[in-house]
């Protein structure tokens, strides 16, 4: 009988409690998608980064989902936006933003014409750059703790790195930042309307089932003994666009369709108007070097350079004994 309480109240905190780990983008906590799942009807509204971490559900459309990861990047879309519009209104050479150890730099050269182009069509290249530079600041973090960067000092973020649902909703995190945007008026409550009708429409389950489902992939896709809260993660989601399209990761077995594609952030109108922009990412950490290495640069260039990195991240993960990898 005691053994049966035990056992109970182990699966009860492995439900609520396992994979909170904190996550860079601000105050927010993080999950690996193998725990800490919550009711979705429950979900705090976006605003507050203390209740950003509400825990993983699970869409039948879209599989896991984060709602940290989506407020991160939509807090910095957000902030990258405002600096975005203000350099371009203002005709400046470019603006920097920093956050875990590492830097974006932007830097534009503006076409004869511009002052021609519009305030409308300033703000609607503000967002694409807003866009672009949001979700590839967020890979960058991946890249970084792929190769055991630690941006908590003592804490190896290597177990999250590229987990099944992290690319994914750090893109609609950004996506529904400049859809919050556009829509004027309060940004959190957008974000909040947006996120939940979204979830909707992607066929969210609830707290139970999403945990249900979650535990179809133990052994394979993840694993855990308990009391262990340490999991170790075998699916790496490593699709980051390089085909103009993410592509959700769904456990299989429970959905007949196509998993949900999101289209990668562009900078069509940069193009179409001539401006040129260079986005450029420098780093204090150490595996910054690695990365460096693997594409020959002193610089890294997303534009450029990620496709070319991530293939070299996708062999190394497919290299290693039960690694699944999503490309």
């Amino acid at each position: 009988m005691k053994t049966r309480i035990i056992l109970t109240v182990l699966s009860a905190f492995e439900l609520f409690f396992v994979g909170c780990l904190p996550y860079g983008a601000g105050l927010e906590w993080g999950h690996v998608p193998s725990g800490t799942f919550a009711p979705p009807e429950g979900m705090p509204p976006y605003g507050s980064q203390m209740t950003d971490g509400w825990g993983i559900l699970y869409t039948l459309k879209a599989g896991s989902f984060d709602p940290d990861h989506r407020s991160g990047t939509a807090r910095k879309t957000y902030n990258l936006y405002n600096e975005a519009y203000d350099t371009l209104s203002k005709k400046l050479p470019g603006f920097s933003e920093s956050a875990e150890g590492s830097k974006d730099n932007i830097e534009f050269t503006y076409p004869p014409n511009w002052d021609t182009v519009t305030d409308a069509q300033k703000k609607e290249i503000a967002l694409q750059v807003a866009e672009y530079v949001a979700f590839n600041s967020m890979v960058w973090h991946e890249m970084l703790t792929w190769y055991h960067a630690r941006i908590f000092a003592g804490m190896d973020d290597f177990e999250s790195a590229f987990s099944w649902e992290d690319v994914f909703c750090d893109l609609y995190g950004a996506k529904v930042a400049v859809e919050s945007i556009k829509m004027g008026g309060d940004f959190a409550q957008n974000v909040t309307d947006l996120t939940r009708k979204q979830l909707d429409e992607w066929q969210v389950v609830p707290m139970q089932r999403a945990y249900d489902i979650t535990r179809t992939v133990k052994g394979t896709w993840w694993d855990r003994t308990m009391p262990s809260l340490h999991s170790n993660i075998y699916m790496r989601h490593m699709d980051i666009g390089c085909d103009g399209w993410v592509t959700a990761v769904l456990i299989p077995g429970f959905y007949d369709g196509t998993p949900v594609s999101l289209e990668a952030p562009k900078l069509n109108l940069l193009d179409a108007h001539g401006l040129q922009m260079k986005y450029t990412i420098t780093s204090g950490y150490s595996q910054a070097k690695k990365l460096r290495e693997i594409v020959g640069v002193e610089v890294i260039e997303p534009r450029r350079d990620f496709c070319k990195i991530i293939a070299e991240l996708q062999r190394d993960a497919a290299s290693r004994p039960g690694f699944l990898v999503t490309k």
